[in-house]
């Protein structure tokens, strides 16, 4: 049987979780601990294939949390691991599901979902592990996920409404076959363009399935007629009825009023985007925010609204835009991405959104994405008259 290792430097969480183990069938109740980095990198290193189970704190102190296992040595340790977190900052949860961790436990943790966390990782991990090693098996789940990832990007728009002056963009490039991003355009009336762009904390097929179901429900929400904060509201709450624990969406929806070019939007813990002019002024776009969608928080969803003056552009993107890592290890960042923008202010809303993604893929410069890159611009036209 093997052993978990719990990567914390808290009392009492080595205790309760020997309690645990000792009540589970998966793992052994002689647990090994280490309290910080340089004390669990030895372990992973010579008991790794001792270990069926990592538990790693992510509040800080001496622990990196699950970014740790970059600098494992062993390129063939694949042990899954859940996040130990107090809960009160999301963002680091997000960092840590990114990193590679399949769950998290907040405190102050307890014997019984202790017990519920485990056996589910663990039935998992095995289950996917049964399955690799049958090829067949194997073999036969890929040619389904490549349909699956086939199917994914059709249901995303590549036909975009156009009004007047108004055009709009989106594209996305999935970091494996499947991708856990969205976007959507579409027209609500004669005269109201709807648009999002989300982000499913996760990767590959689970946060697929996700990405379908809420970028469905963000559209039936707004078809629905309801403002973007009670649409967020309504997509929150159904989605936190599906009660699948780890998975959350950040989104931005917007409601473009055609008439008056005044956008309606809320923005639910996603990146914040940016509005620019054809003289390479730029800023961020900063009301509306409320809480991710999903985690059944029951908060009130704000809105806010801004009006899209001619030459002027929204562009919205996911955290892989600005999280991409070149050959050399360094950061995309806003400020590349800021350059970007202004350098190419006066092109269309195709040229932005493919232009940003081609940017970054040049300075990846080949290393593998290790999160979806999606860019969603809408873009007001400048209207010349012909006549003096």
């Amino acid at each position: 049987m093997k052993q978990l290792l719990l990567i914390d430097s808290e009392d009492g969480t080595a205790d309760l979780l020997r309690e645990a183990c000792a009540l589970s069938p998966w793992l052994s109740a002689d647990i090994l601990t280490a309290t910080t980095d340089a004390e669990a990198l030895p372990l992973l290193e010579q008991a790794g294939d001792h270990i069926g189970l990592v538990m790693v704190s992510i509040d800080g102190g001496n622990i990196t949390g699950p970014g740790l296992f970059r600098s494992v040595e062993r390129r063939d340790l694949r042990v899954p691991r859940i996040a130990l977190t107090r809960g009160d900052d999301i963002e680091t949860v997000r960092t840590a599901l990114r990193e590679g961790a399949v769950d998290f436990l907040t405190r102050p943790l307890n014997v019984a979902d202790a017990i519920a966390t485990i056996d589910r990782v663990m039935s998992d991990t095995e289950r996917r592990r049964r399955n690799w090693r049958e090829r067949s098996d194997y073999s036969a789940l890929m040619r389904e996920v490549e349909i699956a990832a086939k199917m994914q990007q059709q249901i995303l728009p590549t036909r975009f409404p156009r009004d007047g002056a108004i055009e709009v963009h989106g594209a996305m490039r999935p970091a494996k076959i499947m991708g856990g991003d969205f976007y959507d355009v579409f027209k609500l009336d004669d005269h109201r363009i709807g648009f999002a762009i989300g982000d499913v904390a996760g990767k590959s097929v689970p946060a697929a399935f996700y990405m379908a179901v809420a970028r469905t429900l963000l559209r039936s929400a707004a078809d629905a007629h309801a403002s973007p904060a009670a649409c967020m509201a309504t997509v929150d709450r159904l989605l936190s009825d599906y009660d699948i624990p780890g998975i959350f969406v950040t989104a931005f929806l917007g409601i473009l009023d055609t008439r008056s070019n005044l956008i309606t939007y809320a923005n639910a813990g996603h990146c914040l985007p940016y509005i620019g002019d054809n003289d390479g002024n730029l800023r961020e776009l900063e009301g509306g925010r409320s809480t991710v969608l999903g985690i059944g928080a029951g908060l009130t969803y704000e809105e806010d609204e801004v009006p899209l003056q001619p030459g002027e552009f929204l562009f919205l993107y996911t955290d892989g835009v600005t999280e991409s890592i070149s050959a050399a290890g360094h950061d995309f960042g806003n400020g590349s991405l800021e350059a970007w923008l202004r350098a190419n202010c006066t092109v269309s809303a195709e040229q932005i959104g493919e232009g940003v993604l081609n940017a970054i893929t040049d300075f990846a410069h080949g290393r593998e994405q290790h999160d979806d890159l999606t860019c969603l611009v809408v873009r007001q036209h400048m209207i010349h008259s012909d006549h003096p």
